[in-house]
């Protein structure tokens, strides 16, 4: 099932991805693979947070992998 295509950085255009070795238990790093642009979002405060979170959780689950 896909949830969404791909989200794409304001910047340039480019995928953002989910970077997880620098995600935490408060926030989600995002990542452009083209312009290298990074931020953070708040997993609490932000919606697009709680839903990125959420989006993982399940992926995790279907790939069987615990975090």
């Amino acid at each position: 099932r896909v949830l969404f295509r791909s989200m794409t950085c304001r910047n340039c255009g480019g995928r953002v991805f989910v970077d997880r070795v620098f995600s935490q238990k408060l926030h989600v790093e995002l990542f452009c693979i083209m312009c290298g642009k990074r931020w953070m979002i708040n997993k609490d405060t932000s919606p697009l947070g709680r839903w990125l979170e959420t989006v993982e959780k399940e992926k995790l689950k279907s790939l069987a992998i615990s975090s």
